[in-house]
């Protein structure tokens, strides 16, 4: 599970200094609860606009390091593993993957910036994984040499295990698994069309096609497999549209299946293929 990322909906006290209080024990203690193995926090930092040239944080929605460390300690606290996921984001919630700086020497992996990740903070405070980047791998395709460079030093200053999250469209595109340690994928896979009301057969006998591809990718690149992001929001046309969060009637919310539960059947069960 994910917190801390202001573009999914949830309580208040997941930004700024949120992180720090007594809410965010509770909800980290749920996911124990509820079986979860790992903690995924989200810091962003913000872009005023797609070609914008400056990566800032920002003062209302942007945790303090002293917030992301305490996070970081509950999830550890409460026997999960911790994965730090930094995002940029655009303020006006474009696509992140729409930015392109107007001036290409400030694309952060030509000047070596890694400042809006802050890979020394995860390894100080003992994070499990680090990612890299989510949504942003033309940057390392446009700029390669740089790219790798770059992530080498990211590298170095973590010390622990990498991945980047590729968009599930583009999971294949990506020419640089090689330089990390896990195939990470926002799978935000569309599952049916429009409409349709899946049966739980239905959405099995769907995920098929990602995990077969997505066992492909392992086996091409040699590496596991890790959703470093999934969900499905509870409302009509889940699993036609998952990024898309809406709100649903009641009759809805009764109704829905969730769509990542017949994940256990069409996953590969190959050992080392799964992080």
């Amino acid at each position: 599970m994910t917190i801390g990322d202001p573009d999914r909906p949830q309580p208040d006290r997941l930004h700024r200094q949120g992180l720090r209080d007594a809410g965010s024990r509770e909800d980290i203690q749920l996911l124990k609860n509820i079986g979860s193995t790992s903690v995924t926090i989200v810091p962003t930092w913000y872009v005023n606009n797609t070609s914008a040239n400056e990566i800032k944080p920002n003062p209302k929605k942007t945790p303090t390091d002293a917030s992301l460390a305490r996070a970081i300690n509950l999830g550890q606290q409460a026997g999960l593993k911790v994965i730090l996921k930094p995002h940029v984001d655009v303020i006006d919630e474009t696509f992140r993957g729409e930015i392109q700086p107007a001036d290409r020497a400030v694309v952060p992996v030509l000047r070596g910036d890694d400042r809006p990740l802050r890979p020394d903070l995860a390894a100080s405070k003992g994070a499990d994984v680090f990612v890299v980047g989510t949504g942003a791998q033309d940057h390392f395709r446009r700029y390669r040499p740089s790219g790798r460079r770059w992530l080498e030093g990211v590298s170095a200053k973590f010390g622990g295990p990498l991945t980047y999250a590729a968009n599930w469209d583009e999971v294949d595109q990506v020419q640089f698994w090689d330089n990390l340690d896990m195939i990470g994928v926002d799978a935000y896979y569309p599952l049916t069309s429009e409409g349709q009301e899946p049966t739980e057969d239905d959405l099995v006998s769907a995920w098929q096609t990602p995990a077969s591809n997505l066992e492909a990718t392992s086996s091409k690149w040699g590496k596991p497999v890790m959703f470093t992001e999934i969900g499905y929001p509870t409302q009509a046309d889940a699993a036609a549209h998952p990024p898309e969060v809406g709100r649903a009637s009641r009759r809805t919310r009764r109704r829905r299946r969730w769509p990542t539960r017949p994940l256990s059947g069409p996953l590969p069960t190959r050992p080392g293929q799964w992080a």
